[in-house]
């Protein structure tokens, strides 16, 4: 059915007579104009709906909510994803680093190996994922090879070659972990050893306890994905609402994940917060928990007309979360 245009003021009057609370209606019509009606009301304004006897979402606000409120949830979802997003790029570049790092060492810094399909999986299931990762690999070698004043195209004019460690700068996550999942099997081995000492040091462990934690390669390729994933919601401004990841994380060891939320085991937002915990050094880690209890907490104190919970937990939060 044909959603005819409405003015501010028709729109303003609709939430009205839908039962929310407007007590400045030049306020609210600048929040309209500037969020966008559809993004505000029906992305942070569900909360804050009834529902009839089968659950299905009633466009009624029977608990005298406000607009502000709406926005409230909205300012959240956005410091929230800030703070979420620092901490995966920092988890991001670490992945490069180790990974450029350890390809270099046990390709005996062979130049521009990367691009060698000799490094790479000869297994015919694996064969996307090389071919992906060359693809993009080599795509983006000649797009900044032409340009002046960038890294990729110093080394090429000054060393005739370009080190993995630079170009991996200029290569998405994505790319990164297709790179990785497509490498030859024993050079995948020998990374997940790498990023598994690097874990064990985070965790103030003996980096030499291999029972305490080891990824495995097909750990790493899922867990990064995921977290991947997450990145990308983030960065397109998309709703992380009961948004649900792509594949289960490991049961791994010293991850507290959200052990009440069965019928989303190990696949929520609040998940990846978590397993962020393998990745980041203790500091890092409290550093995002602060932040993220910050923010929690001035939505707890800013929504009056539901409980706060109703929210959190479509992030895959527990309730004792503080």
């Amino acid at each position: 059915m044909n959603k005819p245009f409405k003015t501010l003021d028709e729109q303003v009057q609709l939430l009205r007579d839908r039962g929310l609370i407007i007590n400045d209606e030049e306020q609210a019509k600048n929040l309209l104009l500037e969020c966008n009606y559809y993004y505000l009301i029906n992305g942070f304004g569900q909360f804050f709906n009834s529902h009839d006897n089968n659950g299905n979402k009633l466009d009624v606000y029977p608990y005298k909510t406000t607009i502000e409120e709406i926005k409230c949830v909205e300012d959240f979802h956005v410091n929230f994803g800030h703070v979420l997003l620092k901490y995966i790029l920092a988890v991001e570049s670490k992945f490069k680093a180790i990974i450029s790092y350890k390809f270099s060492d046990l390709t005996y810094g062979a130049i521009e190996a990367y691009r060698d399909r000799c490094f790479y999986d000869i297994n015919p299931l694996q064969r996307q994922y090389v071919n992906k990762a060359l693809n993009k690999i080599e795509n983006t070698y000649e797009h900044f090879a032409r340009e002046n004043g960038n890294s990729i195209n110093h080394y090429i004019n000054n060393h005739g070659h370009v080190p993995i460690w630079v170009i991996s700068e200029y290569l998405t996550f994505g790319v990164i972990i297709n790179f990785y999942r497509g490498l030859d099997p024993i050079i995948r081995e020998q990374i997940a050893i790498q990023l598994s000492i690097f874990v064990r040091k985070n965790l103030g462990i003996d980096i030499n306890d291999l029972k305490a934690i080891s990824l495995s390669p097909k750990q790493i390729t899922l867990t990064m994905t995921n977290i991947k994933d997450i990145r990308n919601l983030l960065a397109h401004r998309s709703l992380l609402f009961n948004a649900k990841l792509q594949y289960m994380y490991p049961k791994y060891n010293f991850v507290n994940f959200n052990k009440s939320n069965d019928n989303n085991s190990r696949k929520t937002v609040f998940d990846t917060i978590m397993v962020l915990r393998l990745f980041l050094s203790i500091n890092e880690y409290n550093s995002m928990i602060k932040e993220i209890s910050e923010v929690t907490n001035e939505l707890k104190e800013s929504i009056t007309s539901i409980d706060c919970y109703k929210i959190l937990v479509t992030l895959g939060f527990p309730k004792e979360f503080n």
